[in-house]
């Protein structure tokens, strides 16, 4: 097969109802038998197939994005045995009030969050140590409402003004704090940080609100049979979290599923057999 970089696709291309290639930013045009997005059920459909009619891109409607997100990015000039870093992440909570909490933290720009998320990259890298020696990494992540960027969403990637910057370094501050609370021990260590939000994941992934997770995890979402692998455009197959739910685990079985569906195999005896027995 062939890797098309720094390729935008501008919309996927549909004649008589059949999905037949997709149409890049530069005037390219490539074709295909199948079309499969990875690109989300929101995108695909809001900025892919914009010209398209169908019944899902109604439905789509009434689906809101999931939670949008900062995350930091911390090195430090110590290894992760000299720091003693977990392979595990950790979650944090300020409260066993979760939902109460949530809403206070959103309510009110550069508070306290009631959740953060850290995580040891280089500590669960078995080759870490020998290709980076007393250098070690470590993410922290925590919700933000992309209402609190949005006033800077039209601005461009490392143009985005200085009041931007302010907000994002009061956010960073925050996040370090929390770091240093609950793992001391990297206090001084730290060599450098930098922040992403929601803008930095909607510049890099093309989400419309930056969201972490595609689609919000509602009822309105579990309940829709429309999320599903094979779309009302013939040749067009849709992959990823959207067809499943949230988590590494289920995007990849998601391919698995949209692979079954190409095939036109039958996915349960298949997934018996593969597990179970000779494959």
């Amino acid at each position: 097969g062939k890797i098309a970089l720094k390729a935008t696709v501008t919309s996927i291309l549909v004649k008589n109802n059949i999905a037949y290639g997709v149409q890049l930013e530069n005037g390219d045009q490539l074709f295909a038998k199948n079309i499969v997005s990875n690109a989300g059920f929101h995108v695909t459909y809001s900025a892919l197939l914009k010209n398209q009619r169908t019944s899902i891109a109604e439905k789509l409607k009434k689906i809101t994005p999931s939670v949008s997100h900062f995350c930091l990015y911390v090195g430090l000039n110590k290894s992760d045995q000299a720091l003693q870093l977990p392979k595990y992440n950790i979650w944090h909570y300020t409260s066993y009030a979760f939902d109460q909490t949530f809403e206070d933290y959103k309510a009110l720009p550069n508070s306290i969050p009631s959740l953060v998320y850290i995580s040891f990259p280089s500590a669960k890298d078995p080759n870490w140590a020998e290709t980076h020696p007393n250098m070690s990494t470590i993410q922290v992540v925590t919700s933000c409402p992309y209402e609190w960027v949005k006033q800077w969403e039209n601005s461009s990637w490392q143009k985005r003004g200085e009041e931007y910057e302010q907000f994002k370094s009061k956010i960073q501050q925050i996040l370090l704090d929390k770091l240093i609370e609950v793992m001391p021990q990297v206090q001084g260590h730290i060599e450098i940080s930098e922040l992403s939000t929601p803008l930095s994941t909607k510049h890099f992934c093309n989400y419309l609100q930056g969201e972490i997770y595609g689609l919000s995890h509602s009822p309105e979402r579990m309940s829709e049979l429309g999320l599903r692998s094979e779309q009302e455009i013939k040749r067009l197959f849709l992959t990823g979290q959207d067809l499943v739910c949230v988590g590494v685990g289920s995007s990849m079985f998601s391919g698995i599923i949209t692979c079954m569906q190409i095939l036109k195999l039958k996915a349960f005896p298949l997934l018996k057999q593969m597990m179970f027995g000779k494959y």
